[in-house]
């Protein structure tokens, strides 16, 4: 029972995030006259997925989601603005999970990415 348990939590770990370094697709939004543009990037780690968040191609918040947790909430500041990203990992198909991530910019919902 106990190689069963070890085998499917290396398993759901090396699919937590499925490739090293995906990077979502970026939203690029106005806020206060200036433009800022954000995405996720995601790295297999060795405890679950570990999802950076950046604003304007500077890392600003981490956290990682694992397979006691599939979902996390970072937070960061960028330019005097609070980021967050709730982040979650959902079954796409087969054994694979696929990220997603809702971005807010003070509070106020400004992206929905998937990688």
């Amino acid at each position: 029972m106990k190689k069963v348990i070890f085998f499917l939590s290396v398993l759901f770990l090396v699919t937590a995030c499925g490739a090293t370094l995906k990077q979502s697709r970026t939203a690029t939004f106005d806020f206060n006259n200036k433009e800022y543009t954000t995405y996720i990037k995601a790295n297999d780690g060795p405890f679950g997925c570990i999802i950076d968040l950046y604003v304007n191609d500077q890392q600003i918040a981490t956290g990682t989601i694992t397979m006691a947790s599939a979902q996390t909430v970072i937070s960061g500041q960028y330019d005097g603005v609070k980021f967050d990203a709730e982040c979650a990992a959902k079954k796409s198909g087969g054994l694979h999970m696929a990220q997603q991530c809702i971005i807010y910019a003070k509070g106020k919902k400004i992206a929905e990415v998937q990688y």
